[in-house]
């Protein structure tokens, strides 16, 4: 699969505690935190390292699950749909990161939004979360936006992200959080 095999090799081999490659649903968002909580568990992670890892992992899970949508390449039987997560540490950080397909349209926006949010300080990414949580009602998808501001927000790190073409309207996003320890 296109993109996905290639974040995959990216993943192998970097500390990963945590890999999962599929459909997000429900039942996946539940054994993912669950699994993801008992490795930080036995891992010793300090209690606030490990709140804001887990609160980042819930925010993208969320993510993949309300907004990665089927997608069809030219050329390509069926769809694409699949997503992949992963949670890998190093001795200096933990990092949330996570992959999935989207069109030409929505990869224009996220990426003005995420350059946006990458563009403020942490005051100024506070004070963009209080605005935004008070401007936004909730979307069709149920959320107000706040995902990536509060992930931006939780880890105080720059959201690292690329989009790799894939066709004439296809994109493979990887996104990647870092939460210092």
């Amino acid at each position: 699969m296109p993109g996905i095999y290639q974040t995959i090799k990216k993943m192998q081999n970097e500390g990963a505690l945590l890999v999962y490659t599929g459909e997000v649903n429900p039942d996946v968002v539940s054994r993912l935190l669950q699994l993801a909580e008992d490795k930080l568990d036995a891992g010793g992670c300090p209690s606030g390292v490990r709140k804001r890892v887990f609160h980042i992992l819930v925010e993208c899970l969320q993510n993949l699950y309300h907004h990665a949508t089927p997608l069809k390449i030219p050329g390509m039987d069926g769809t694409l749909s699949e997503s992949v997560v992963q949670l890998r540490s190093d001795d200096t950080a933990f990092y949330v990161e996570t992959g999935n397909y989207l069109s030409a349209a929505n990869k224009e926006k996220l990426e003005l939004y995420l350059g946006r949010i990458n563009s403020l300080d942490k005051d100024q990414i506070r004070e963009y979360y209080k605005k935004t949580m008070s401007e936004n009602g909730f979307t069709a998808k149920g959320g107000a936006g706040l995902g990536f501001i509060d992930i931006a927000r939780k880890s105080e790190e720059i959201l690292v992200y690329n989009f790799i073409p894939l066709g004439d309207d296809v994109y493979f996003f990887e996104f990647s959080a870092k939460i210092k320890l």
